[in-house]
């Protein structure tokens, strides 16, 4: 078995600690712990440095309690350990180098702790859970995921709200076996083992596996990125803006051993000075003894490369590359200088595959970015604790930010009717604004009726919120105030909430989706509901068919009658982390999966998905998480948490 062991010392070098030795001598089947370090948790949201602690009995092996238990309120720095018989020991506590609140309930938390290295984590409920009381007690998960050195996930068998204390490890502590990035198991991981080159040699008679190199070699480096999904896996490099004017026509990628594992050659890719090239191969998952590979640009141009054996399963190899400007920002790219020259060099080519992505720019500006909004003229983001933020979009999808306004509590979901923008502000309620010519926010109105407001959508007459309540219905005056009308009438968690002209839909935590009608007034009727199962985070139709993100289920498909009711076509999932956006551009279908990246789908006249590709250039445990997706104005926009607002164009 290989893995990592984590240990965690009572120096106070290595953080604020406590050892309580009071039952050494003393058996009890209750310890009450006091360990005045200052972890209080007055309320089930607070932000604590809490304590993580570790039982170990007279001969030094650890025990586990029944429960530990963390008293709150004010000076109540004191935990205790339950038995069922009278034990004697003692108890080391750890002050939490990072508490992590779950607000919403789920079978899965995502935890991005950022504390570069490996860690030691501890779980506290905070809510009532199957009608058992978890509050502020220890809670054991099915199953912990360390995604890398800032982040990891961690399983339930049911949805649970909690807090999660870690301790870090200091990476001179850990003791790990190597090459765990190596999904492969050819020796590649990305920045560590292995390296790329490209060259310009384009004899037919070289045979790069005998030679183990490329014909002309010109630039090399190493990995920007090395993942996989069911059924591929994924390899990405960068050929920087410091190489020279180069027209490439191999591409080779090598182990730390310095053996040529997979070549590509091609058509010339001409990448200018000053311009960066990116290279997004995809390695598909075969169940042949053999391995080929096949390279593609983004210029459409393709050949057929020697086979090479280099693992079980036979791995088809497409490439594609980019060239992207950085004279506007580090982040930024201009695709249309790059793209020309290519496409200059390859016109007797075939069109470049539709339905693939284009990075464009991704912009950070501080805190979670949950949700995307673009009303026509700006895009607006719901940045959590940040308040609200308004940026302008030029012709290459480069954002500005142009105004911030915050006022208090979590923006959770932004939506605008042309006229005013709505933000959902969790425990705060529904916020309206305006906005200017310029970009500039001005605050208008607030309307709190109880619940966690959660997302926000509109038809032109009423405007309709998701609580964690039910969904609750608007009206707004001429001035951009509210009127409440009313609750649907099932009281269910919502996260988001859609209309297509006739009916509204929710998507519900724990209650799938369900369809409403709505009177003159604006008074919400309950239709139906249909769960398949798991959360359901977002709804959006495209006229014909309905389409719900569905967390580690993936993406799913609905039909809806005359009549509201909603019937189950299919669902589709081809990556492992959770779905959480879906919108479209009325030729694709668009969901974001966490860590996992923006991915594109077709659909047909009987409202099945077929996928067609994938990007994560942005995403990743080290930057953040794709959340919400929007798209308008030719652009697809993304808000990630921790990591900014991103811009896509698609072929």
């Amino acid at each position: 078995m290989r893995g990592v062991a984590t240990v965690a010392g009572s120096a106070t070098s290595a953080g604020i600690t406590f050892i309580e030795e009071d039952y050494l001598s003393s058996p009890s089947s209750i310890w009450n712990i006091d360990h005045n370090l200052n972890t209080d948790t007055p309320s089930a949201y607070s932000t604590p440095p809490g304590p993580v602690v570790f039982h170990y009995d007279t001969n030094g092996y650890r025990i586990i309690p029944n429960i530990n238990e963390m008293r709150t309120g004010p000076n109540s720095d004191i935990l205790d350990a339950t038995w069922d018989t009278s034990v004697a020991g003692a108890s080391f506590v750890r002050r939490a180098d990072y508490i992590h609140n779950q607000y919403d309930p789920s079978t899965e938390w995502l935890v991005k702790h950022k504390l570069n290295g490996w860690v030691i984590v501890q779980c506290y409920g905070i809510a009532q859970t199957g009608g058992v009381d978890i509050l502020d007690k220890e809670i054991t998960p099915r199953e912990i995921e360390i995604i890398d050195q800032d982040s990891l996930k961690i399983f339930w068998d049911v949805n649970v709200r909690g807090r999660v204390h870690i301790i870090q490890i200091l990476r001179d502590q850990v003791v790990y076996s190597p090459y765990e990035c190596d999904i492969l198991g050819v020796g590649m991981c990305p920045d560590v083992l292995g390296y790329w080159k490209v060259g310009t040699g384009e004899s037919q008679i070289w045979n790069p596996y005998v030679q183990n190199d490329l014909e002309s070699p010109v630039a090399s480096g190493t990995y920007k990125a090395i993942y996989e999904d069911l059924n591929n896996v994924y390899i990405d490099f960068e050929v920087s803006p410091e190489v020279a004017d180069i027209g490439i026509k191999e591409v080779g990628l090598f182990n730390y051993l310095d053996q040529l594992v997979f070549y590509s050659n091609c058509s010339e890719l001409f990448k200018p000075a000053d311009v960066n090239c990116f290279f997004h191969y995809r390695i598909v998952k075969l169940e042949s003894s053999s391995s080929s590979s096949s390279s593609s640009s983004s210029s459409s141009s393709s050949s057929e490369s020697s086979s090479s054996s280099s693992s079980s399963s036979s791995s088809s190899i497409s490439s594609s590359s980019s060239s992207s400007s950085e004279s506007s920002s580090s982040s930024s790219s201009s695709v249309s200088s790059s793209s020309s020259s290519v496409s200059s060099s390859s016109s007797s080519e075939s069109a470049v595959p539709a339905g693939f992505f284009i990075p464009l720019d991704n912009i950070d500006h501080g805190g979670d970015y949950n949700d995307v909004f673009d009303d026509g003229n700006y895009v607006l983001a719901a940045c959590f604790g940040d308040g609200l933020r308004s940026y302008s979009v030029d012709g290459s999808g480069n954002f500005t930010l142009e105004d911030t306004d915050f006022k208090g509590g979590l923006y959770e979901g932004v939506w605008g009717d042309g006229t005013y923008i709505y933000a959902a502000c969790y425990g705060d309620g529904i916020r309206s604004y305006s906005v200017d010519g310029l970009g500039d926010l001005t605050y208008i109105d607030v309307n709190d009726q109880g619940g966690d407001y959660r997302g926000v959508w509109g038809d032109g007459t009423y405007l309709y919120v998701a609580t964690s309540l039910g969904i609750r219905s608007y009206s707004v005056d001429g001035s951009g105030n509210f009127t409440h009308i009313g609750l649907a009438d099932d009281t269910l968690f919502s996260y988001r909430v859609w209309g297509d002209g006739n009916y509204i839909y929710g998507a519900h935590s724990g209650g799938g989706i369900r369809s409403y009608s709505v009177d003159g007034s604006g008074n919400l009727t309950y239709i139906m509901t249909d769960d398949q199962g798991q959360a359901y985070y977002d709804v959006w139709g495209d006229g014909n068919y309905i389409y719900t993100a569905c967390g580690t289920d993936g993406l799913r498909s609905y039909s809806v009658d005359g009549s509201g009711n909603l019937t189950y076509i299919m669902t589709i999932k081809n990556v492992d982390g959770s779905v959480r956006g879906v919108w479209g551009d009325g030729t694709y279908i668009f969901c974001v999966a966490q860590l996992d990246g923006i991915l594109c789908y077709t659909v047909d006249g009987s409202g099945n998905l077929t996928y067609v590709d994938k990007d994560d250039i942005y995403a990743g445990a080290s930057t953040g998480y794709y959340n919400k997706v929007h798209v308008n104005s030719g652009f697809i926009y993304v808000a990630g948490n921790g990591s900014g607002i991103y811009s896509y164009d698609v072929t």
